[in-house]
C-alpha cells in the first residue's frame, strides 16, 4: 500500500499537467469550461501534495496513528522467517507484523 501511495503523487501531477494542457484547448469554448478545468487542476494538485506530505510524515514519524488507522507499519528491526513468511514486531506500535508479497508490513 505504501508503494502505491508513494507513486500516486506522480500520477496526480501527470493528470494535472494534462488538465493544464486542456485549458489551452478549452479557452475558445468559454469561461465556464475554463473555470471547471482550472478547479479540477487545483483539486488534483492539492490531493497530490497532501498525499506526498502524508507519506513523508509517515516515513519519519513515530506516531502510532499511521499503524492504527492506515495499517502502515514500519519495518521491524529483528525479522524472523520460516520457509514462507517473514515476521517481526513493528517498532512504532509493538504489533506483530508480517511481510506481504509487495514488500509492505501488515
Amino acid at each position: 500500500m505504501k508503494s502505491a501511495i508513494a507513486c500516486l503523487p506522480f500520477f496526480v501531477f501527470i493528470g494535472a499537467a494534462v488538465m493544464g494542457g486542456m485549458l489551452l484547448f478549452l479557452s475558445p469554448l468559454g469561461s465556464a469550461m475554463e473555470y471547471i478545468a482550472l478547479s479540477l487542476l487545483m483539486v488534483s494538485l492539492g490531493a497530490g501534495i497532501f498525499l506526498f506530505v502524508l507519506y513523508i510524515i509517515d516515513r519519519y514519524s513515530n506516531n502510532i496513528f499511521f499503524c492504527e488507522v492506515y495499517g502502515w507499519h514500519k519495518e521491524p528491526k529483528e525479522i524472523s522467517s520460516d520457509a514462507v513468511n517473514s515476521k517481526g514486531v513493528c517498532p512504532r506500535c509493538g504489533k506483530k507484523v508480517m511481510l506481504d508479497s509487495q514488500g509492505n508490513w501488515f
